[in-house]
């Protein structure tokens, strides 16, 4: 750490930039990080560049050569306009810093018009004292000051101003390149000052325009290219009195009104006069500004100074914005959110013509992105973790290179490309990289393309601590090259690309990469059952996920019965669902409710009181604060036995307005719960004699056809629309013609042992305990009552209130087909097979697409 004792500076306040440009007692550009300080009633500017050394450059006077007085209470820096801003207790003091080592007094601000538009008799606006301005800041010549009395007042403190323009008459913060084709590539140079004793002509006003590199030294002419740095200003008036500055030293012309940013020598371009005399070709090299400026000639005093980037010859951009195309002039396409590629995919090798099941591997801790063994992706359901980054050298900088490496005298330069992540932040982010097959993301939905980009090596590993080097063969082709990434380790940081001449950098560009672990971007919401009480308890336990999707959309994923390893396949399956609605274009939140199932193939009813149970738990998280902001766009995809919870959490719910959309896929509860008059048959009611108990689902609570009882669950479709995803050869719960599954033979063995219905009276019982409704109607559900009709994930019939225009027959529009795989193959499958499902979900839910 570098010091300053005090008897050399006393500093209360300070402020500072870092890359101030300047130009020295000779007129060279130079640069230094500069701070200015206040304290023993005095300015100081210092040089910080060496930071384990700070030098005291000088203290500000005034026009008579005096030291300044100042206590300030705040000190603003701006390196564009070369003005410190100082607040004392009663005054606003300007101080000119363009050459830090003579910075200067130019103005001391005392009073401001009163902001009531009073004025004074003689019509003069009236003037109030300053006051004392604690906090202030500046920006683009506007001060923002704080007041104790007055809240916030505002003061323009800088009228000079050089603008840059392109043929279209628009001001432009970025100089690009041009080969002399493209109209909106020619600038012209607007300065802008009030002095009614300044002419705008060179007699009164002299200025300059200088390259400089991303280094700070000036651009070394190219050999067999005339390359001039330092570019004068002629000044004149147009027709519309605005004062305009032309390059004066150029290399076609003495004088020219437009130019062109080029690396190409002047007989390369194209340019649309004749005698090539109107344009000024400017050539910029490998840099990143121009710096103009322009003075009085009359006292010498630098009126203004500006730095206009240089565009950058090296590019690299994601999809940050998530709308399928990367621009490189798209401040959103800058920046990016991905997740770490932290699960183990596994599935056949398609490459040698495998066949086999996809799946995630819910008991394997290795990692994919982990995986130092293999340098291909390792299976097609691996794809979904990869994200789309492209990288350009553009058509000038190649030009330079290919001419710096030809054959010369010495020894030609040797040009490389780095990779690496910087600003990190004490994180590690890493990556792995691999060339993509196309552009695009049609390695998500194509399997050809998909099959091609499993042949694709990894290219290179990319981390915050190396610096990798990237194969120049991969970037000197024309446009931009295209690469896909899969997040190694979680970390945030400007992912980095350098272009290195004999490994000294000439330039370089870099977009920000958050990399998250996957748990990061949803919820997970879980009650829990209580073991020693024999309850599923109605409270739960919250783990929020940090991401802040661009909207209130929610979607709630409530799996299943039966789901293993723990809380990891919830999860997973949860995680897959996220990560296919993202590649859906879906920008909203995604939750977790996580229900207490039992694991194992004996557990189905058990599990189903518990689904039942869980609705109570479900129900207060949905009307919870948690999810006020959310109400009204709630989705629920509740899958297998997790119908159940959904279904019954939006029969408790007050009204509509919570939940906007349910579907239910491949659920696993009858069809009568909603509609009594579904006449599709259950296995037990296909055999005579089989069914003994009343069908209370369809006649809630005698059970009694001939009454006028309704469907348990029927009240439950005014309060949300309800859509059916069904299958009606689903192994899980019908197969059809075709013999039986779980769900309909566990159906035709009701009761369960001890249980037990007598018809006469209708009586339920649990041994010799009897049974009531509606208190015990959760046991009798799941325990006794047989189901006349088929599952509703079964299923092809209309049903009573629901959008049956939307119900999707899985089989027929996805071929979902007769095996276990099947019943859950939308969590399990590659994202290019199950592409059709998750833009149905997007499309039934009402939700509209970023891409």
């Amino acid at each position: 750490m570098g010091v300053i004792e005090p008897k050399k500076l006393n500093a209360l306040r300070v402020a500072g930039v870092s890359d101030y440009s300047y130009a020295d007692a000779d007129g060279n550009p130079q640069s230094m990080d500069l701070a200015l300080t206040g304290g023993g009633g005095r300015l100081k500017t210092v040089d910080l560049t060496d930071p384990y050394n700070p030098q005291p450059l000088a203290t500000v006077k005034d026009a008579l050569d005096k030291e300044v007085v100042s206590y300030p209470y705040d000190i603003t820096l701006n390196k564009e306009t070369g003005l410190a801003i100082v607040s004392t207790l009663s005054a606003i003091q300007v101080v000119d810093v363009k050459d830090p080592k003579n910075p200067r007094l130019i103005n001391t601000i005392t009073q401001l018009p009163n902001s009531s538009g009073a004025t004074t008799p003689e019509g003069s606006p009236a003037m109030i004292p300053i006051g004392t301005i604690p906090a202030m800041a500046e920006k683009d010549g506007w001060l923002y000051m704080a007041d104790q009395t007055k809240g916030m007042r505002t003061m323009g403190i800088n009228t000079n101003d050089i603008r840059v323009y392109n043929e279209s008459n628009i001001q432009v913060p970025e100089i690009g390149y041009s080969k002399g084709g493209e109209d909106d590539r020619r600038y012209y140079v607007e300065v802008k000052y009030e002095d009614p004793d300044i002419n705008c002509n060179d007699d009164d006003l002299v200025g300059s325009m200088v390259i400089k590199t991303r280094k700070g030294a000036v651009v070394n002419p190219l050999p067999g290219i005339d390359h001039p740095t330092q570019y004068l200003l002629s000044f004149r008036k147009g027709s519309d009195e605005h004062c305009y500055a032309d390059l004066k030293k150029t290399i076609t012309s003495p004088t020219n009104k437009r130019f062109i940013a080029t690396n190409f020598p002047a007989a390369d371009l194209t340019l649309t006069t004749v005698d090539g005399m109107a344009i000024a070709p400017v050539f910029g090299s490998i840099g990143t500004k121009a710096i103009f400026e322009f003075s009085n000639r009359k006292d010498g005093r630098l009126m203004r100074r500006k730095n206009i980037p240089l565009e950058k010859l090296i590019r690299i951009a994601f999809d940050g914005n998530r709308d399928g195309k990367i621009r490189f002039d798209d401040p959103e396409d800058k920046k990016y959110t991905f997740w770490v590629n932290d699960d183990h995919d596994t599935g056949p090798d398609v490459r040698n013509a495998e066949v086999g099941l996809f799946d995630d591997d819910i008991y394997s801790s290795a990692s994919d992105a982990n995986d130092t063994e293999v340098d291909q992706i390792n299976t097609l359901r691996d794809l979904e973790d990869f994200a789309q980054v492209h990288i350009q050298i553009d058509e000038h900088a190649r030009n330079v290179i290919k001419f710096l490496t030809a054959p010369h005298d010495t020894p030609p330069p040797v040009f490389s490309y780095q990779l690496q992540f910087k600003n990190v932040n004490g994180t590690n982010p890493s990556l792995n990289l691999f060339e993509a097959v196309t552009d695009g993301t049609k390695y998500l939905s194509e399997y050809k393309t998909a099959l091609l980009q499993l042949y694709n090596k990894r290219i290179v590993t990319i981390d915050s601590v190396n610096v990798s080097d990237l194969p120049a063969n991969v970037l000197m082709g024309t446009g931009a090259s295209h690469f896909i990434f899969e997040g190694k380790s979680s970390g945030t940081g400007d992912l980095t690309i350098s272009l290195k001449s004999d490994g000294v950098d000439i330039e370089e560009n870099s977009a920000k990469l958050d990399l998250k672990p996957i748990t990061w971007f949803y919820d997970k919401y879980q009650v829990a059952y209580d073991d020693l009480a024999k309850r599923v308890l109605t409270s739960y336990t919250t783990r929020k996920g940090d991401y802040q999707p661009k909207n209130n959309d929610y979607i709630f994923y409530v799996h299943g019965w039966n789901m293993t390893n723990g809380e990891v396949e919830k999860e997973r399956w949860a995680e897959t669902m996220f990560k296919r609605l993202w590649w859906s274009g879906y920008t909203g939140k995604v939750g977790l409710f996580s229900w207490p199932t039992l694991e194992g193939a004996l557990t189905f009813d058990e599990s189903e009181i518990r689904a039942w149970n869980s609705s109570e738990a479900f129900k207060n998280l949905l009307l919870s604060g948690d999810m006020t902001k959310y109400q009204g766009k709630i989705r629920l995809l509740g899958h297998s036995m997790g119908g159940i919870v959904s279904g019954e959490t939006i029969n408790k719910l007050p009204g509509p307005g919570i939940v906007h959309t349910y579907i239910a896929t491949q659920a696993a509860l009858s069809a009568h719960y909603y509609d009594n008059t579904i006449t599709e048959k259950s296995l037990a009611a296909k055999i005579p004699g089989t069914v003994i108990t009343a069908n209370i689902f369809g006649y809630y609570m005698s059970g009694n056809e001939t009454s006028s009882d309704k469907p348990y669950l029927s009240s439950s479709t005014q309060k949300a629309k309800h859509i059916n995803y069904f299958n009606r050869l689903d192994f899980a719960l019908s197969r059809g013609d075709e013999g039986y599954a779980a769900w309909e033979l566990n159906s035709l063995t009701r009761p369960d042992f001890p249980y037990s219905y007598v018809p006469l009276g209708s009586i339920h019982l649990n041994g010799l305990l009897p049974l009531y409704l509606p208190d015990d109607r959760y046991e009798v559900f799941s325990r006794i009552i047989q189901s006349r009709a088929k599952a509703i994930g079964a299923v092809s019939s209309a049903i009573n209130n629901f959008y049956n225009d939307n119900n999707k027959d899985l089989k027929v529009l996805f071929d979902y087909d007769t095996k276990h795989y099947s019943h859950s193959r939308q969590f399990r499958s590659t994202i290019i097979q199950e592409k059709g499902y998750w833009k149905a979900i997007m499309s039934d839910f009402r939700l509209t697409s970023s891409y």
